[in-house]
């Protein structure tokens, strides 16, 4: 029991199988509206990549296991904007300035 060993299980399941899995969703849609924001805004959203790539090189292999986690793994981000970059370029162009 929590009592005797001082561990919520309650908790921690509550943690990384309800709380975690829906914080990585948001920030997934966070990238994802990011990069339509950045296309609008006439940012090269390829560029995200290598964020994110630079991410994962900073992080060595640091990184928690992503089911304990908040936010999707660096890998998984990379794939996912690889995925969605050719979509959001055709869908969202650059915004023209008004003059």
């Amino acid at each position: 029991t929590s009592r005797a060993t001082g561990i919520d299980v309650a908790g921690m399941l509550r943690t990384f199988g309800i709380d975690n899995p829906f914080g990585r969703k948001q920030e997934t849609e966070a990238d994802y509206l990011g990069l339509i924001f950045s296309s609008l805004a006439g940012y090269d959203i390829r560029e995200s990549v290598k964020v994110w790539e630079r991410m994962r090189e900073s992080y060595k292999g640091q990184e928690p296991p992503e089911w304990m986690s908040t936010h999707p793994s660096s890998e998984r981000r990379i794939e996912t904007l690889k995925n969605w970059i050719p979509e959001i370029i055709i869908k969202y162009p650059p915004i023209k300035k008004i003059s």
